[in-house]
């Protein structure tokens, strides 16, 4: 018989458990919750004390979850946006002055939305209040469908079937981030042979990213070795295979200037497609800044695209 808790968790230890793994580090999650680093790794312990398991792997690179720390995030995530819900209703909200509730995958997070967060705020008359949960684009996208959230933005499941409602964003791939000191950015393409047998670092195998990748090789019949690493996060892949000097396979959106020291390689004779849609069921009922908002989004579509394009 499965013994119960001492006591039940925290929202404070939830959020900041769902920010850590969101975020792939206890410093960035600190800072996005505006609280002392310390403050939050202790909220952590609490939380890991409660579950008698350690939830996250911590290493100089950041966090990622354990099998344990994984079960827990997607239930935990769901909650904390169904607590959102209930606080806005105590709240009483006007439709005028509600947030808008945006989901958006890793990728979209971290290399999308801060500019169209931007430069809709410098064009518009009216602040936007915005709430964003951060995760894969498996969940992001079930979260609209579920009416939990106004906006998703996420990549689209491997065998290309999406909800019917979905606006099409824009097209992007998964490519190999190589650093610049590694041989593999000698060449104009990598060989299939050396692409398999080099242990890279990869995103988590619920990533949109990585399921994209295995879902290619598994089409033609090959398996990568071993990957070095997996991660949370694009923004933790980059700083581990950075610091390692090996290659990793990551959104082509997240692989930068070459400034950043690394350089985008295909894989000879292979690709690794990606669709990102826009999910808003209800956008019909939303505010008129919620409104133009979306259509800022989708707008700005083609500027994402022609990155792709270049």
């Amino acid at each position: 018989m499965n013994q119960r808790p001492i006591r039940s968790p925290e929202i404070s230890e939830l959020k900041a458990f769902c920010a850590a793994v969101d975020l792939g580090s206890i410093g960035r999650a600190a800072k996005f919750l505006r609280i002392s680093q310390p403050a939050l790794s202790k909220r952590i312990r609490g939380l890991e004390a409660i579950a008698g398991a350690e939830l996250l792997n911590r290493s100089s690179s950041g966090v990622e979850p354990t099998a344990s720390g994984r079960r827990l995030y997607e239930e935990a995530r769901r909650a904390l946006v169904q607590i959102e819900v209930v606080e806005d209703l105590m709240v009483g909200l006007h439709d005028e002055e509600r947030p808008i509730r945006i989901a958006a995958s890793h990728t979209i997070a971290e290399y999308v939305l801060p500019e169209r967060l931007t430069s809709f705020r410098e064009s518009s008359e009216r602040h936007l209040v915005v709430e964003l949960v951060v995760a894969n684009s498996r969940m992001v996208l079930d979260m609209a469908a579920r009416g939990l959230a106004d906006i998703a933005i996420g990549a689209i499941e491997p065998d290309g079937q999406a909800d019917p409602r979905a606006m099409l964003y824009f097209d992007g791939e998964v490519a190999v981030a190589v650093p610049r000191k590694h041989p593999w950015a000698k060449l104009d393409e990598i060989p299939l042979e050396k692409f398999l047998a080099e242990p890279l670092v990869l995103r988590d195998p619920q990533a949109n990213t990585r399921r994209i990748v295995d879902t290619v090789l598994h089409g033609r019949g090959v398996e990568m070795a071993s990957p070095l690493l997996e991660l949370g996060s694009t923004a933790a892949v980059k700083s581990a295979a950075s610091q390692r000097g090996v290659p990793a396979m990551i959104a082509r959106l997240g692989i930068g200037p070459e400034s950043e020291g690394f350089v985008t390689r295909r894989v000879k004779g292979m690709s690794f497609p990606r669709r990102f849609v826009i999910l808003a069921p209800g956008h019909e009922g939303f505010s008129a800044q919620g409104k133009a908002f979306l259509d800022h989004l989708l707008d700005g579509a083609a500027e994402v695209q022609a990155f792709f394009n270049d």
